[in-house]
């Protein structure tokens, strides 16, 4: 059945397949680059919100993909590498790391969740730093951390690296917060950080978190579209 969902997921997907987020897969095509964004998809009372026959028609224009083959895109699960600098990874959105039930107590994705997504980012300069550690993607679907992030960026993130000063994380804290922050001084107690949520008007003032409150850090080790 091609419904709503369908259609949607073979936007995302064609975008996937050609290393794009959907809002680069719009630029590209000559589109207003929300065209795509998850917030368009529904309205505000519920209302499915449909893409048109024109902005498909301009996507397979630009990708040269068949309309046979954008539909076969709705079937299955995209699971796709490549030997060019892109490679895929497990993505979910930010809205849903909010929900805390996507990674375990150690800041792993809880795989069987999460999609999949190929973006121009390669893993291999990575051998050292990522040897014992899960590389995973998100979304932006905020406008929340703009500046330092936009929505519909893609944040390559790293579970069991070293943190550094100056490094940007994705934190989760004991009280089941999550937050992304750049690391301004470390000792053994505690961290003081940069909160890069713009909506907080904290992004220019430090804060300290005891490291007793820190249930992990997460490296930011790449983020575009």
């Amino acid at each position: 059945m091609f419904d709503h969902t369908t259609i949607w997921k073979c936007i995302d997907r064609l975008a996937q397949e050609h290393g794009y987020s959907p809002s680069g897969l719009a630029q590209k095509a000559g589109l207003d680059s929300t065209t795509f964004n998850k917030s368009k998809r529904t309205a505000k009372n519920g209302k499915q919100r449909w893409p048109s026959t024109e902005s498909i028609a301009k996507i397979l224009s630009v990708t040269a993909t068949p309309m046979s083959d954008f539909l076969d895109l709705g079937k299955d699960k995209v699971q796709t590498t490549s030997n060019t600098g892109k490679e895929s990874f497990p993505v979910i959105t930010f809205s849903k790391v909010m929900t805390g039930e996507y990674f375990s107590a150690t800041g792993t994705p809880k795989e069987a969740k999460w999609e999949e997504i190929l973006i121009p980012f390669s893993s291999d300069g990575l051998e050292d730093q990522a040897k014992d550690c899960m590389i995973y993607t998100i979304h932006m679907d905020t406008t929340s951390y703009e500046p330092a992030y936009r929505e519909d960026d893609v944040l390559v993130i790293a579970t069991g690296t070293h943190i550094h000063e100056n490094d940007r994380v994705l934190i989760k804290t004991a009280d089941q917060g999550y937050l992304i922050a750049q690391i301004q001084d470390m000792d053994r107690r505690s961290i003081d950080i940069l909160d890069l949520n713009g909506d907080t008007q904290t992004q220019t003032v430090p804060r300290t978190i005891p490291r007793s409150e820190i249930s992990w850090i997460a490296n930011i080790l790449w983020a575009g579209q």
